[in-house]
C-alpha cells in the first residue's frame, strides 16, 4: 500500500480549495490507472504547516472508461525504442545482417519513414538513407530510398533529386521484406538489410557507438509515392544498434484525434482584375493545401495574391497575366517552379510519363520542341513565404490563414519577374488548374465562366484586390453589383 503526499511551499487561498480537491481526485485516478495501490492523496503546505485537503481511494474503486485505449505490443526482437507515440522500432543483429521490425499506427494511405541520418553529428533528412514502409490493405511494403532534397522525386537537368527510390538514382533495392501483420490497429512490418550494403548509395549501419537516425510519417499519393510528412522528429535522435538486448518501448496509446478544419480561403473574384501574382509558400499542414484540396501535399504551395491556393475566377474572351515568382534556377530541386495551366488537378507535368501526358491538356505555360519534349515558358525569380524559427508542426493550431501567414517570413531573391499570359476561350473547360511544372500537389483551381453573373449567383465570400472581404449579397440585389 502506498500513500501520496504532495507538499506545497506556498499556502493556497480558501477559494481555491475546490480546484485543489478536483486536482486531487484526478491525481488519484491517474495513479489508479497506473495500477499502483494508493490509499489516499494529500496536499500539505510546508510553509503554513497545515493539511490543505486529502482524498481517500477505496479498494474497489469504480473507474469510468478512459478515452484513451492502451494497446500492448511485445516484439520478440531483443531491442526496442519508441520513436513517437505511434511508432516503435525493434531490431536484432545476426551475423552481417540486421533485422528490423517497425510497429506503427497509421491509416492505410500513410507511410512511415525510418533511416540513417544524412549527418554523422545530427539528425538530418537531406542525405539520409531511408526506408519507406506502408501497407496497401493486403500486403506490406519496405522500400529503399535516398533523400537528396526536401521534395518529391523530380527531374533536375536529367537527374532525379528529392525523395527517390534507390533504383531511380542508379542504386539498387537493398531491403529484404519478411512479414506484415496488423493487430488492434497496429501494423507490424519486418524486413532485413545487410549491415554493409553492396549499394554505394546506402550507408553502413554502425555497430560500434551511436548512429543518428531520422523518421517521419505522411501520406502516399495514388502512385504510392511519399508526399510531405505530417509528423516528424523533434531535434536529434541517435540509437546504438550494436548494444546488448534492451527494450525501451511502452504500450501504444491510442488517442482520439480530430481532423482540423481547413482555413477559409474564398475565391479571388473581381470583374476588373486582369493580373494575378503567383508566389511560393509552405503548404500549411492539414489546414492548408491538403485540407483545401483533399489531395496529398508537397512541402510547398502556390500563394496567389498572398493567399494559399485560392480558387480563381476567369471569364472567357478576356486576357489575363500571371506574374510568376516561383524560382528560376533549374539546378534546384526545391525552388524551381514555372507556372502552367492544365485540365488536371495534380500538376507536376514534367514528372508524368509519356502515356500520362497524352491524357493532359496544357492550356498555358508549356511549349513543345519538334520532338515533342515539353519546355516551361515562364519561371521568374523566387519570392516566397517561409518558416523562420517557427515550428511547422504547430501550423494546425492556427485557426485562420491570416494568423498562419503572420507567423511566416517573406523574402525575394534578386532577378526578374516572369509574366504568363492566359486567354480563356470557348474551348477551355469550366474548371482548369494552375500548377508547378516541376512538382505535383502545389496548385489550385480556376473556374472559367462565360459571364460573371453565372458565378455571382452562388457567391458568398470573395477576395478583392489587397484585402479579404466576406460578403453576402441577396440574390435580388446582384443585378446592381456588377457584371461584365
Amino acid at each position: 500500500m502506498l500513500s501520496v503526499l504532495v507538499p506545497f511551499s506556498l499556502s493556497i487561498p480558501p477559494y481555491l480549495l475546490a480546484i485543489v480537491v478536483i486536482w486531487m481526485n484526478i491525481c488519484a485516478l491517474v495513479v489508479v490507472f497506473a495500477e499502483t495501490a494508493v490509499d489516499w492523496s494529500n496536499i500539505f503546505s510546508i510553509k503554513t504547516n497545515e493539511n490543505l485537503g486529502s482524498v481517500l481511494v477505496p479498494d474497489s474503486l469504480n473507474v469510468p472508461p478512459s478515452l484513451l485505449a492502451i494497446v500492448k505490443t511485445d516484439s520478440n526482437l531483443p531491442n526496442c525504442e519508441t520513436l513517437h507515440r505511434d511508432i516503435q522500432i525493434s531490431w536484432e543483429i545476426f551475423g552481417r545482417a540486421i533485422t528490423f521490425e517497425i510497429a506503427y499506427r497509421a491509416r492505410t494511405s500513410e507511410y512511415v519513414a525510418f533511416g540513417l541520418s544524412g549527418s554523422e553529428t545530427s539528425s538530418r533528412m537531406v542525405g539520409s538513407d531511408a526506408f519507406i514502409l506502408y501497407t496497401d490493405g493486403v500486403q506490406g511494403h519496405a522500400e529503399d530510398y535516398n533523400i537528396t532534397a526536401k521534395s518529391m522525386c523530380v527531374d533536375v537537368l536529367g537527374a532525379k533529386r528529392g525523395v527517390c527510390k534507390d533504383a531511380e538514382v542508379g542504386g539498387q533495392e537493398s531491403l529484404q521484406f519478411y512479414t506484415m501483420s496488423a493487430v488492434n490497429g497496429i501494423n507490424f512490418i519486418r524486413f532485413r538489410r545487410d549491415l554493409t550494403s553492396p549499394d554505394d548509395g546506402d550507408q553502413t549501419i554502425n555497430t560500434d557507438g551511436s548512429t543518428y537516425i531520422i523518421w517521419s510519417m505522411g501520406r502516399l499519393d495514388d502512385k504510392r509515392r511519399p508526399t510531405f510528412h505530417r509528423i516528424w522528429q523533434r531535434g536529434d535522435r541517435a540509437i546504438e544498434f550494436g548494444r546488448q538486448g534492451k527494450k525501451n518501448c511502452d504500450n501504444f496509446v491510442v488517442v482520439p484525434e480530430e481532423t482540423p478544419k481547413p482555413w477559409n480561403i474564398p475565391p479571388i473574384f473581381d470583374p476588373s482584375k486582369r493580373v494575378f501574382v503567383a508566389r511560393i509558400g509552405p503548404s500549411g499542414q492539414r489546414r492548408g493545401y491538403s485540407g483545401l484540396t483533399g489531395l496529398p501535399s508537397s512541402s510547398l504551395a502556390w500563394y496567389v495574391d498572398g493567399y494559399i491556393v485560392p480558387d480563381l475566377v476567369l471569364k472567357r474572351g478576356l486576357i489575363y497575366q500571371f506574374v510568376v515568382e516561383g524560382g528560376s534556377d533549374p539546378h534546384s530541386a526545391t525552388n524551381y517552379h514555372p507556372l502552367v495551366i492544365t485540365n488536371e488537378p495534380i500538376g507536376g507535368y514534367e514528372t508524368l510519363s509519356e502515356s500520362e501526358r497524352k491524357k493532359v491538356r496544357v492550356l498555358a505555360g508549356v511549349e513543345f520542341t519538334r520532338r515533342g519534349v515539353p519546355r516551361p515558358q515562364k519561371s521568374g525569380r523566387l519570392c516566397h513565404w517561409y518558416h523562420d524559427g517557427t515550428d511547422p508542426r504547430l501550423d494546425d493550431d492556427l485557426t485562420t490563414f491570416q494568423k498562419y501567414r503572420n507567423t511566416l517570413s517573406y523574402s525575394c531573391e534578386e532577378g526578374d519577374q516572369a509574366r504568363l499570359e492566359a486567354a480563356p476561350n470557348s474551348s477551355w473547360p469550366d474548371v482548369v488548374y494552375y500548377h508547378s511544372f516541376t512538382h505535383p500537389y502545389m496548385g489550385g483551381k480556376i473556374k472559367v465562366v462565360d459571364s460573371y453573373k453565372s458565378f455571382t449567383s452562388n457567391m458568398g465570400a470573395v477576395i478583392y484586390p489587397g484585402f479579404l472581404v466576406f460578403l453576402t449579397i441577396p440574390l435580388c440585389l446582384l443585378k446592381y453589383v456588377c457584371c461584365v
